[in-house]
């Protein structure tokens, strides 16, 4: 069972997943990283076996709770990879500008986050 969001929005509500997030999550707790990392490098949404990146958030939050480093790696690294693959379709490249450098800063501001939210009580990255 997914771990619970704790977090609350603006108007004192926790914050909560969608059942289809849920459902995903619940569907591939417990697995191994050999599956959890052919199936996060799913891109198809329409493959059965495609993990939203919620249910990714999830799992790498939980490997990092746990202390498991070849599961948080691995699955950061698939989820940044996606990340970046919605960068480069949003980010227009016919503009003058470095967009390497600035989606370089973003992935890796993401990263921070997950690296501050496995120690910090606040939880940050509840709201995904």
């Amino acid at each position: 069972m997914a771990r619970p969001l704790t977090k609350t929005a603006h108007q004192g509500n926790l914050y909560t997943r969608s059942p289809s997030v849920e459902a995903a999550i619940d569907g591939v707790i417990g697995r191994d990283l050999e599956t959890l990392s052919r199936r996060a490098a799913i891109a198809n949404r329409l493959s059965p076996e495609f993990l939203p990146l919620e249910c990714l958030v999830h799992l790498i939050r939980d490997a990092l709770r746990r202390g498991d480093e070849n599961m948080m790696n691995t699955l950061l690294q698939r989820f940044l990879g996606r990340c970046d693959a919605i960068l480069r379709k949003k980010i227009p490249t016919d503009i003058a500008g470095d967009w390497d450098e600035v989606r370089a800063e973003i992935l890796g501001d993401l990263a921070v986050l997950f690296a501050e939210d496995a120690t910090d009580e606040k939880y940050k990255l509840d709201f995904f």
